[in-house]
C-alpha cells in the first residue's frame, strides 16, 4: 500500500491577471489547496479551448518536495488548483 503523500502550504499570493492562459491536457487538477480531493474526473480536458486567469499561487512542501500550485478559473467562475508547469500562457 502505498503511503499518503503529506502536503503542507508554505505561502499563498493573490493573483490578478488576464483571460489569457490556457491548461495542458489530461494533467491532474484538484478541488482545493491541500491537494486532497480531485476536480471532476480528476484531470484536465484533452484540449483546453478555454481561457483561463489565474487566481492565486501556493507554495506547497510535498513530501519534502517544494512546487507551485495555481488556482485557475474560467469566465463561468469554475476554479481549480494545478501545477505551474501545466499552465500555459495562450496570448
Amino acid at each position: 500500500m502505498k503511503k499518503k503523500a503529506k502536503v503542507k502550504i508554505l505561502s499563498t499570493k493573490k493573483r490578478q491577471t488576464k483571460f489569457v492562459y490556457q491548461l495542458k491536457g489530461k494533467k491532474k487538477w484538484f478541488k482545493n489547496a491541500g491537494l486532497s480531493k480531485a476536480f471532476g474526473t480528476g484531470k484536465t480536458p484533452k484540449k483546453s479551448a478555454k481561457k483561463w486567469r489565474i487566481v492565486k499561487s501556493e507554495r506547497v512542501k510535498i513530501s519534502g518536495h517544494k512546487q507551485t500550485y495555481y488556482q485557475v478559473q474560467d469566465r463561468k467562475g469554475h476554479k481549480a488548483w494545478l501545477l505551474k508547469a501545466y499552465v500555459v500562457k495562450a496570448a
